[in-house]
């Protein structure tokens, strides 16, 4: 009886043993798996000076999309003096050339990393003064394109990600593992001082 609880607890060890690589690969399968993030969200503000009513105007910004990604979303964060009731116009365009109009965006619409340029036009009314000045600070939001399928956007089918299912499955398995594992291990320990006795 010792001697097979002596084989008991060495095999509950090893059970704890491939229950913790379980747990830590799954572990690392998932940080891995964690997305490097598209791009935070891209504020941009443009000035306009000395303003003329219906005589367009045009401004520009630029930035760096770190990889290729999906416009999902657009908003006016603010509109100042003139721009509060100006006519405005916005372009999107990625190195590919394909160019969007956010503020009329319905679906996300996937744009190459590298040089985004934001173009925007703007006139006034009739009715406002001439030699008006303002500014108007928008933003765009922006998921990584791989993100964006696995939640069922751009090229994607919905739910859950096919690849994160293996890592939890291995995380389940390795929790098991220990939990066996250790139950092994203490109830041969229980049973040695007896069998030692006899």
């Amino acid at each position: 009886m010792k001697r097979v609880a002596v084989i008991a607890r060495r095999v509950g060890t090893a059970v704890i043993v491939t229950g913790a690589v379980l747990v830590f690969g799954a572990l690392l399968a998932l940080v891995q798996q964690a997305p490097a993030g598209a791009a935070p969200p891209h504020a941009f503000t443009l000035a306009f000076d000395d303003l003329a009513p219906g005589s367009p105007e045009t401004r520009s910004d630029s930035f760096q999309l770190e990889r290729d990604a999906a416009l999902t979303s657009f908003a006016w964060l603010q509109r100042v003096g003139v721009m509060t009731d100006a006519t405005l116009t916005v372009t999107v365009c990625d190195t590919a050339g394909t160019c969007i109009d956010p503020a009329s965006l319905t679906d996300p619409v996937s744009l190459s990393a590298g040089d985004i340029d934001v173009t925007m036009s703007t006139e006034l009314a009739d009715t406002v003064p001439s030699g008006g000045s303002g500014s108007v600070t928008g933003q765009l939001t922006f998921v990584a394109e791989d993100d964006l399928a696995s939640a069922g956007g751009v090229g994607g089918a919905g739910g859950l990600a096919a690849t994160g299912v293996a890592p939890m499955l291995w995380l389940a398995a390795g929790a098991v593992a220990v939990a066996a594992g250790a139950g092994v291990v203490a109830v041969s320990s229980r049973r040695s001082p007896r069998n030692r006795k006899t």
